[in-house]
């Protein structure tokens, strides 16, 4: 209870962008199982931002949270891109996972950190998906 807060900013003509079901869901619950929950005496911030850039969606998932060491980042990186499983994380993975299958090679999933300040993750979708979700 009031350990964390949200903001929203969603630009305007986002909207009727079609995206797959449940795409932030689990990124969110990451943010918070694995950032904001860690913090100790810091008050918890997930920013969820989404905008149309050159006729793509994009959209960001930030947090404030304990965030993760180079040598980690680097190691979930590279699972990312060998699609190995993954134990923790599983949001990140499953999401990933998903945009491959549904967008092919025409989506970016980008995912940074840094220790003590927080974790982002970037996402860029096209604006017209082949078929819709």
């Amino acid at each position: 209870r009031e350990k964390f807060d949200v903001r929203w900013h969603i630009e305007p003509g986002v909207e009727g962008v079609p995206s797959i079901k449940l795409l932030l869901q689990p990124l969110l619950e990451n943010s918070l199982y694995h950032g904001s929950r860690p913090l100790q005496g810091r008050h918890g911030l997930i920013k969820i931002k989404a905008r149309m850039d050159e006729g793509h969606l994009s959209l960001s998932i930030s947090d404030n949270g304990v965030g993760m060491s180079k040598e980690r980042l680097r190691e979930l990186r590279k699972r990312l891109e060998n699609a190995e499983d993954q134990s923790s994380h599983i949001g990140v993975f499953n999401t990933q996972k998903r945009l491959q299958l549904f967008y092919n090679e025409d989506y970016k999933f980008k995912l940074y950190s840094k220790q003590g300040q927080g974790t982002l993750i970037k996402i860029r979708l096209p604006k017209h998906p082949e078929s819709a979700p």
